[in-house]
């Protein structure tokens, strides 16, 4: 076994023992405080029909759980008003397009009730905007919130659910590696709790097992889990844990929203279809073997999105410069782009797969994005998953650099990702492996043996679809690159499409080429 491998390892092990030790002596000292009084919270559970439980559950409900489990709330050291009320703002402007869990004044409220939703709170914030004066690490929110949950101390299962859905901005594990403090726990978890209670069915006549909530919010706290399950699994290679079979809740608008002419209510909408279409594409990409017929129905799928979408969400990547930059819009396109992106990348006989013109501009246009968003500051904001749109960007791009009329202009977009990349290390520092896997393609690549490619005969390969369709904002301003490729004649065709080489998916060899599931430790 590699020696560095074995350190690391170790070094890992005696963290994670010295983490468990320290979260097992907080863990003693909140289940040793005194219980309080019964609470009123509702924690009624959806039963559904089929077990005929509805009919055997009695009106009252009896918890067995040790009252040491219940915890005083009034001796826990909770952040002072004053950072409580700077970490909602930070909620408000970065997190409620993605995660609109909590309603402005209700939201504050909320959260001086549940010690909880404060920590949880406090742990996004202060992870992509830490207050200048002094307060507790992100970590150490982090362990308090999951110490308080661990021990039955929140009775309010929607308390618990939006806590534990902040949750999503921190993780210490890289998805190779089993954890209970990873995206993907702690999604599955809210998933099972937001069943439990019943948010992926329609309220019937009868008790809301979540409490009077309404059912706006019933519905963004669900389909926010159901978008970040869908493009977890994408980026993961996970099966799906949630059936849309099993859902009746009907799907969301912006009626579910204080404000529906808020432009972050249709910012979320498209965002929930987006990732659905992306949970189609993950089960196209992992459970197909062999040579299949180019999944044309996806292609159509993300086509009739993106018209739809850019009607009243506009992405504003015409010119050379983008003048009326939206942080959420940009950030909306994201998956969109790396969705396209793995359509049309396939295997081939080298470490970096051969990618299809509509990949490439994708690339390009994701390059074009964090461009935007690093000429106006931080990347702090960008959920981790960002770092996985940037590597699947870069896998493009070094098939293109093969091109020799696009090699110079490729070149520029790929300092453009790697430099983000460096800037996301910062508040990631397991990332300085994806780094330095990054730069080990990079040279394989410059050292290609082959002849460069002139783009006329690079392009010549049909693709399945008519790819300028996916790019309605794209002009030859775009980037260099959109203007070389948007210069040439489309050709496209409907035959069979080796979405799997070699009884591989793109997936697969995504993974394999660049080993993200082992190296992205923040990303999801």
């Amino acid at each position: 076994m590699d020696e560095s491998f074995t350190d690391s390892s170790r070094i890992v092990e005696h963290h994670r023992d010295s983490q468990m030790w320290e979260d097992l002596d907080l863990m003693a000292q909140i289940t040793a405080l005194p219980s309080p009084g019964p609470s009123e919270v509702p924690r009624s559970t959806y039963l559904g029909d089929s077990g005929f439980m509805p009919i055997l559950r009695g009106k009252n409900s009896i918890s067995l759980a040790s009252p040491t489990s219940a915890v005083d709330f009034s001796e826990l050291s909770l952040p002072p008003p004053y950072l409580q009320a700077g970490f909602l703002d930070t909620f408000v402007e970065y997190y409620f397009t993605w995660c609109p869990i909590l309603d402005g004044h209700d939201g504050e409220l909320t959260s001086l009730r549940s010690p909880l939703l404060t920590y949880a709170l406090a742990l996004a914030a202060s992870n992509v905007r830490p207050p200048i004066i002094h307060h507790s690490s992100p970590i150490e929110y982090y362990r308090k919130a999951k110490t308080l949950f661990y021990s039955g101390g929140e009775k309010s299962p929607i308390a618990a659910i939006s806590a534990i859905m902040l949750f999503y901005w921190w993780t210490s594990d890289p998805p190779s590696v089993f954890s209970i403090d990873s995206v993907w726990w702690w999604t599955g978890l809210a998933v099972r709790i937001g069943q439990e209670i019943g948010l992926h069915r329609e309220i019937d006549s009868g008790a809301d097992p979540c409490g009077d909530i309404g059912p706006g919010l019933r519905r963004r706290i669900w389909w926010t889990l159901f978008a970040r399950e869908r493009l977890t699994a994408l980026s993961q290679g996970r099966p799906l844990l949630i059936n849309l079979d099993d859902c009746s809740v009907s799907k969301p608008t912006v009626h579910d929203f204080p404000d529906p002419v808020d432009l972050r209510a249709s910012i979320f909408v498209s965002w929930v279809a987006i990732s659905e279409i992306g949970g189609h594409v993950a089960e196209v990409l992992t459970r197909r073997n062999g040579s299949h017929p180019f999944p044309t129905h996806l292609s159509d799928e993300l086509i009739q999105w993106v018209g739809k979408t850019a009607a009243h969400v506009e992405l504003d990547i015409g010119r050379a410069h983008t003048a009326m930059f939206k942080r959420d819009v940009h950030q909306l396109y994201l998956p969109y782009f790396a969705i396209i992106s793995l359509l049309h990348m396939r295997k081939s006989s080298g470490s970096i797969p051969i990618a299809q013109p509509s990949a490439i501009l994708a690339a390009s246009c994701t390059a074009r994005l964090f461009q935007d968003f690093m000429i106006r500051g931080s990347l702090r904001f960008l959920p981790h998953i960002s770092a996985w749109y940037i590597c699947i960007a870069i896998l493009g791009l070094f098939h293109a650099r093969q091109i020799n009329t696009l090699a110079r202009a490729v070149d520029e977009q790929l300092d453009v990702l790697k430099l983000a990349l460096r800037e996301m290390q910062k508040n990631s520092p397991t990332l300085e492996e994806t780094l330095q896997r990054i730069a080990k393609l990079d040279e394989e690549g410059r050292s290609f043996n082959g002849e460069s490619l002139e783009i006329a005969t690079a392009l010549t390969e049909t693709e399945p679809v008519n790819w300028k369709r996916y790019f309605p904002f794209v002009s030859d301003q775009t980037s260099p690159v959109a203007s070389i490729l948007t210069s040439e004649p489309t050709n496209h065709s409907n035959d069979d499409f080796d979405i799997t080489a070699g009884g591989e998916s793109t997936m697969e060899q995504l993974f394999r080429f660049v080993d993200l599931q082992s190296t992205h430790t923040m990303l999801f």
